[in-house]
């Protein structure tokens, strides 16, 4: 009987050695959570202003590829963070989920260096007075060479026309592009404008749209990265 009481006691000793091993390391995880969610909380990224997002009826889109939130990466003031996202093209905010997960908040843009979300990569372009053309704000990065960059600002406008049922509302696409070569940023809105500005490699590219069955008018963006593309291996 004494054998099996020492034993018994043994058991509930390990035991009790066993569970304060775990609920010490519990304690340490959760105040490690504690820790975590306390610095996130008290984070300048999450001191910006709320979103209220726009009404169903709006048809198309105000967001970048898709209203769902999506992890990304942003770089905001001088910190990396990933975390989920959205980006407002009308209103020019990146959008994220505020820390306690209650509500929609847009982050400060002027504190924004740069973010990628849908593999797609912006940087933000001081908004400087100035006689040159240079891009504002939130741009794409379309291509990136030794010799020529293509930037797009790209957006939504809010269409609202009158009918005999009610206001109707749309949200529409509205892009710029910008190149960039020879220390200078050039704007281009057409065909002219890009061939004036790809010297002797024109027939180069005008030969490689026509193969790829891209017209300028209808795909702006591919014609401009082919062209970006053809002008930075000719020229290396």
């Amino acid at each position: 009987m004494l054998f099996l009481a020492l034993s018994w006691t043994q058991v509930a000793v390990a035991q009790f050695v066993v569970d304060d091993s775990l609920f010490r390391k519990k304690l340490f995880q959760t105040s490690q959570n504690y820790l975590t969610d306390a610095l996130a909380a008290g984070s300048n990224l999450y001191n910006g202003i709320e979103h209220p997002g726009y009404l169903r009826s709006i048809k198309g889109s105000a967001y970048l590829d898709s209203e769902e939130f999506v992890e990304g990466r942003v770089k905001f003031d001088g910190v990396w963070y990933t975390i989920p996202m959205l980006y407002d093209l009308y209103a020019e905010k990146l959008v994220i989920t505020h820390f306690y997960r209650h509500s929609r908040m847009s982050l400060i843009n002027e504190k924004i260096e740069q973010f990628v979300l849908h593999d797609h990569r912006f940087v933000n372009f001081p908004v400087i007075e100035s006689r040159q053309v240079v891009p504002k704000g939130l741009c794409e990065v379309l291509y990136e060479g030794d010799s020529v960059s293509l930037f797009a600002k790209k957006r939504r406008h809010l269409n609202e026309r009158p009918t005999m049922y009610g206001l109707e509302r749309d949200f529409t696409s509205f892009n710029q592009y910008y190149l960039f070569l020879d220390g200078a940023y050039h704007l281009v809105k057409s065909k002219r404008d890009m061939f004036a500005l790809m010297g002797s490699k024109r027939r180069e590219i005008s030969t490689e749209l026509r193969k790829n069955k891209i017209k300028f008018k209808k795909d702006r963006e591919r014609a401009l990265i082919i062209a970006s593309k053809i002008y930075d291996e000719k020229t290396l």
